[in-house]
């Protein structure tokens, strides 16, 4: 059976059925990444829609009252999975991450944030 990885660093390797192609975006293996999150950008493939995306930089927030939180673990509820079939997700909402409840640390705190502590 072929198999396809979301991911080039052999350590990380996501398996999603079908071919096999590497289909993370910004995903360079000579450059060190600070972030990866699993996004669904499309609802036409459902679960095969989630790629990795590597981020190569720290996110600031974008709120006053936001904060950046380096997950790392996150749960995957049967919500998350049907939301990724397209249940209960339009068009307007994406791109999904799926995982509410995280555990991590807090990178980067919005100035409201800082301030009420």
């Amino acid at each position: 059976e072929e198999k396809s990885y979301v991911s080039s660093d052999p350590a990380n390797r996501s398996i999603v059925s079908g071919k096999t192609e590497i289909t993370a975006k910004g995903n360079d293996p000579t450059r060190k990444y600070f972030h990866k999150d699993v996004v669904l950008n499309s609802l036409e493939d459902g679960a095969n829609s989630l790629v990795i995306r590597a981020m190569y930089f720290i996110p600031k927030p974008k709120h006053l009252d936001h904060v950046v939180v380096k997950v790392e673990a996150s749960t995957i509820s049967a919500r998350d999975c049907m939301k990724c079939t397209g249940h209960g997700l339009t068009k307007s909402m994406l791109p999904f991450v799926p995982g509410f409840e995280v555990v991590g640390t807090v990178q980067t705190l919005g100035d409201k944030a800082r301030a009420e502590g």
